[in-house]
């Protein structure tokens, strides 16, 4: 089939759909990018049913398709009531988060280089407290993706012991009601920053420096934050972890991401993919 060490996405071109690259020898050659050509290490997707545990209609658990090992489990502090939602979002089955409910995941090994990516794809229907967290790290050094606003998700990154306290309330409104693609980026190496994106948009309002590592392993909650005691309402979509945090990766995930769960028009005309 010829030498394909030069193959790559031509112009605007979608990260997810099946594109053919226009040369001679490899104009049958399919091309789809996934999250496994980043540097993965956990994957969590609501539309693969092979990865879930359901009990008694609960999704007890789900699967890392990374093949590390770094399942998330169900917790709640009264009853467990994450369900699976069949077709709930562009034909792609979802889990329902009651406002009570979220996931863990303990001992998570993180990369050595401290470089961190989460790309989240959520829909967050109702906030109580600015506390209301969809994602968040427990420990001495700690962050918490928080809705920074007592009845709208705004977004704001809070952390302790990275070098930077917390990024402000993002500027650009309500970030709920609706699907969207999220990412947060850690970048231990180059810029020594925290941004936080929402479809591609950077929505950090003011970076915090990332000047300390995030320990390992790490404990992680999604839909709650660190305390485990402020959890919105909503559904949770895909969970993507990756030590990319390098743009080109980012928006190749962002893409991937907004194609399969029918998010695509959300994302910039200037967006790569």
């Amino acid at each position: 089939m010829g030498d394909i060490s030069s193959f790559r996405l031509i112009g605007k071109t979608s990260a997810y759909q099946t594109k053919f690259y226009p040369d001679t020898e490899l104009k049958n050659f399919q091309y789809r990018w996934t999250p496994e050509e980043s540097s993965l290490f956990a994957w969590y997707d609501a539309s693969d049913n092979s990865t879930l545990t359901i009990n008694s209609g609960i999704v007890e658990a789900i699967a890392d398709k990374s093949l590390n090992n770094n399942s998330l489990l169900a917790g709640s502090s009264s009853v467990k009531n994450q369900t699976l939602i069949p077709g709930g979002q562009n034909s792609l089955d979802v889990i329902s988060m009651d406002g009570d409910d979220n996931y863990f995941t303990q001992n998570m090994n993180l990369p050595s280089s401290g470089n961190l990516s989460i790309f989240m794809v959520c829909k967050i229907d109702a906030i109580d407290s600015p506390l209301d967290s969809i994602l968040s790290a427990i420990g001495s050094t700690s962050f918490q993706f928080a809705a920074g606003n007592i009845s709208e998700f705004r977004g704001q990154l809070a952390a302790n012991g990275i070098g930077g306290s917390n990024t402000g309330v993002s500027t650009h409104g309500n970030l709920g009601g609706v699907y969207r693609v999220f990412a947060l980026t850690m970048d231990f190496t180059s810029s020594q920053q925290c941004l936080i994106y929402a479809d591609g948009t950077d929505i950090t309002n003011t970076p915090i420096a990332y000047t300390t590592k995030l320990g390992s392993p790490k404990t992680f909650r999604v839909f709650a934050n660190r305390a485990n005691a402020e959890k919105p309402s909503g559904f949770i979509s895909e969970v993507v972890f990756a030590e990319n945090t390098d743009e080109a990766t980012r928006q190749k995930m962002e893409g991937y991401l907004a194609h399969k769960w029918g998010l695509d028009s959300k994302l910039l005309p200037s967006h790569p993919y």
